[in-house]
């Protein structure tokens, strides 16, 4: 019977390696997660050159705080569709400092036109009943 070469060999123990290492690999990746996604709620105010082109769009909440949004496709997308309405956006968030000032962003997920809530009925009618008409 004829020995085994060293090729063969070294060929087995790499394949057996990969067969072992691969899903050690997938597993830690799955581990691996992102930024969480968060929420933020506000008007949408679009500011653009005089050619009309986009140049910044932000997000001022209900309590006056300004959130810039990265313009990419959808930060662009966003401001071109709800620009001076309510939005709700959902995206991840970073602090970035400009100008010795450290400002919020959000990189665009997702968005929609936030419903506006309906005002709570009054217990009494907010009309009066028409008068009867008289009889002779």
């Amino acid at each position: 019977m004829r020995a085994k070469s060293p090729w063969m060999l070294a060929v087995l123990a790499l394949a057996s390696l990969a067969l072992f290492a691969a899903p050690a690999a997938a597993a830690k990746k799955a581990k691996k997660k992102g930024p969480p996604i968060v929420k933020v709620e506000g008007e949408v105010v679009k500011q653009a050159n005089k050619k009309g082109a986009i140049t910044a769009v932000q997000i001022k909440t209900k309590d006056g705080k300004m959130v810039h949004v990265v313009m990419d496709r959808k930060g662009k997308k966003l401001g071109k569709d709800l620009a001076g309405k309510s939005a709700e956006v959902e995206g991840t968030t970073f602090k970035k400092k400009f100008r010795k000032e450290m400002r919020e962003w959000i990189r665009v997920k997702t968005f929609k036109e936030a419903v506006a809530a309906a005002p709570e009925p009054d217990s009494e009618p907010a009309t009066e009943p028409a008068p009867e008409p008289e009889g002779e």
